[in-house]
């Protein structure tokens, strides 16, 4: 049980969150958070439902979700930064001050050694191969088709 929760749940939870990790340290949100990791803790354990989330969190030797979002972007953070994709633009918050949405995740930074995060050092490129051919025959043209030792036949039900 706990593999499902830290190979899918947990993914989807911090997905992308060097975008949203301001709204981690609203109260209202985090406890959201917490409370998904305490129920896959009760469910991992077997654990009463009152039992509380950092015992449980403790006996199933797992990383508190705040701690783990703030993780998560880091190290996207880092990547960004290792490849020169990290750009930070102005904008204007509630109370008309002039901020950035990447001075929170540049906090989050502070205080963390390069050298001891493993970073991932592959940048994206698009890369499109158009080295193939798609026919589609009108419906009086189906016959089997002539085909040679390099063809490769895909058939579909056309979903």
């Amino acid at each position: 049980m706990k593999w499902i929760y830290t190979a899918l749940v947990r993914p989807t939870l911090t997905y992308a969150a060097m975008t949203w990790i301001n709204g981690l340290y609203k109260q209202q949100n985090l406890a959201k958070l917490k409370s998904v990791q305490r129920l896959a803790n009760i469910l991992i354990t077997g654990a009463l439902p009152s039992s509380p989330g950092d015992p449980l969190n403790m006996i199933t030797n797992t990383i508190p979700i705040d701690l783990c979002i703030e993780e998560e972007a880091a190290l996207g953070i880092l990547r960004l930064k290792s490849n020169n994709q990290w750009i930070k633009e102005p904008m204007i918050n509630q109370k008309g001050h002039l901020t950035t949405h990447t001075k929170l995740c540049d906090k989050i930074l502070r205080g963390v050694s390069f050298a001891e995060l493993e970073q991932d050092q592959q940048t994206s490129t698009l890369n499109i191969d158009t080295s193939f051919a798609t026919e589609i025959p009108v419906p009086t043209e189906y016959r089997e088709p002539e085909t040679n030792e390099d063809t490769i036949m895909c058939y579909t039900d056309g979903s």
